[in-house]
């Protein structure tokens, strides 16, 4: 009994490695296909642009579209057809429709609010009139008649009174000891703050200087650094992986026609010869049609192609069990640091 129950364990988690290293077969050499398709019109103001994911024929798609066109904005995912995530849809603006009584309540409210403020205060309130004052009942009577209302001056101190003079400005007077002391106190006020901006210009002179010997510092770690013969293997490392990446990614097909005018003729030109340098118009997929005598921008392109994640993984594999590699990553990091 023992026996058969182990028996069946072990069916079900051979079962379970078999199904995972299929899904990990699947996923390495199974590529991503994407699609890519663009489209604009300067002059109409129009433009469209949509990405497509595909893997296992069809059964993972993902999809981002912006601008017009066909179908749902936004980004969307699906499974076996079955929408996942749903992309937000363009939202039509709905008309406003007016309620009929809208205005009879805007006017019972405003009503209402003016009968509170006219509405008298309480008994203890110290601006309260005695009933039956009409118009003066109201609080912009009250205070207006607080205004109309002399404040009471304050009382001058008999020392103030004997100094007022014409206009009722009082003059001070300072004997000549209090003058002094005041001219040696702006003496001592001005050398304090001359004081500190010597300081504050000596901390930066010494900051700038600081700073100018670690960035001499840096820039002679940078040339020890990148002359050294395992940071030149790392790099030529580097930059055939970053090669073999590209040579991937890049579409296997692409079909575009470019209608392009500048309002310069000869950046028309220019632009038109960089397409040709790069060997873009000399295929029969993509045509571009210069204009030199109006500014013009349209066309469309559709660009597809595919990933297989198996180059990625063995891109990945040799970067990160390279000999030269990280030791150089990790002394490059420590360099800057210091």
């Amino acid at each position: 009994m023992l026996l058969a129950v182990l028996k069946i364990i072990g069916c079900v988690l051979l079962g379970i490695l078999a199904f995972l290293l299929l899904a990990l077969i699947l996923l390495l050499f199974l590529p991503f296909r994407y699609k890519i398709r663009l489209e604009g019109d300067k002059e109409s103001k129009y433009y469209y642009a949509r990405a497509d994911v595909t893997w296992l024929l069809r059964f993972l798609h993902a999809s981002y579209a912006l601008g017009g066109g066909e179908g749902d904005k936004g980004f969307s995912v699906r499974v076996l057809g079955i929408k996942l995530h749903r992309g937000k849809k363009a939202a039509e603006a709905e008309p406003q429709v007016p309620c009929e009584g809208e205005s009879d309540i805007a006017k019972n409210t405003a009503i209402e609010e003016k009968k509170e403020w006219e509405a008298p205060k309480s008994e203890n309130a110290p601006l309260a009139l005695s009933e039956g004052s009409g118009s003066k009942g109201t609080v912009q009577s009250r205070l207006e008649e607080k205004e109309k209302t002399p404040a009471a001056e304050e009382p001058y101190s008999p020392f103030e009174k004997e100094d007022m003079g014409e206009g009722g400005l009082i003059e001070e007077k300072l004997s000549l000891w209090d003058k002094l002391k005041g001219f040696f106190g702006f003496l001592n006020n001005l050398r304090k703050k001359a004081f500190r901006i010597f300081l504050s210009l000596g901390r930066g002179v010494d900051g700038a200087i600081r700073g100018i010997k670690k960035l001499i510092g840096k820039a002679a770690f940078c040339k020890e650094f990148f002359e050294d013969p395992a940071t030149e293997r790392a790099l030529r490392l580097v930059m055939g992986e970053l090669k073999r990446l590209i040579k991937a990614i890049l579409p296997k097909k692409c079909e575009a026609y470019l209608h392009i005018g500048m309002e310069d003729p000869a950046l028309t030109g220019g632009i038109l010869g960089g397409l040709s340098a790069l060997g873009m118009v000399h295929r029969h997929s993509i045509q571009v049609k210069p204009e030199f005598e109006e500014e013009v921008l349209e066309g469309h392109i559709f660009m597809k192609g595919a990933l297989p994640l198996y180059i990625v993984a063995i891109i990945l594999w040799r970067l990160y069990f390279d000999k030269d590699l990280r030791p150089a990553w990790r002394r490059f990091k420590r360099g800057l640091r210091e």
